[in-house]
């Protein structure tokens, strides 16, 4: 079983002022645990999980998906804005990365994601080599459950009991 308060610890010592999220998630977008900088908040974190699982789907082939990003919000009327949307905040770069001990074949999805989120400070390739060691490390602990998520997840061929006609 994995023990949520250790990968929450291990989420936690990546983080630093300016890669301020890490997050666990299934490629649906389903947070399963996260660390952030405790004036994170909570509704940035979900939709950094949302975008993490949108980038996962678009860069599914790859061995990791980056975006850098913004949440947009329309213009109020009586704004003098000269675009139709305008910058809500800027969510920064989001490096999202299969929990994996090897990339996995298209056709599979890995059981969960790693995302991080930092300002633009931070350099893709710094976000690349902290995200890849902490995949690395995480990933035996991870897929040794597998088969027993599978086996979980897979349909039943048993036929439902008929209830006879009274």
């Amino acid at each position: 079983m994995l023990v949520l308060s250790a990968i929450h610890k291990y989420l936690s010592q990546i983080l630093c002022q300016d890669l301020h999220t890490a997050l666990l998630l299934n490629p649906e977008g389903s947070l399963v645990s996260v660390a952030a900088n405790p004036q994170r908040p909570k509704d940035q974190i979900r939709i950094v999980a949302a975008l993490s699982a949108e980038v996962w789907q678009e860069t599914r082939g790859q061995a990791f998906g980056m975006v850098e990003s913004e949440v947009l919000a329309p213009c109020i009327a009586g704004d003098s804005c000269l675009t139709i949307m305008r910058p809500l905040s800027k969510l920064g770069r989001i490096l999202v990365i299969a929990i994996e001990n090897e990339v996995p074949p298209e056709n599979r999805d890995p059981l969960l994601l790693l995302a991080l989120n930092a300002t633009p400070s931070v350099e893709w390739e710094v976000l690349q080599m902290k995200g890849k060691k902490m995949a690395r490390y995480l990933a035996p602990s991870v897929n040794k459950y597998r088969e027993q998520f599978e086996a979980s997840k897979a349909p039943s061929n048993t036929p439902s009991p008929n209830r006879s006609a009274r």
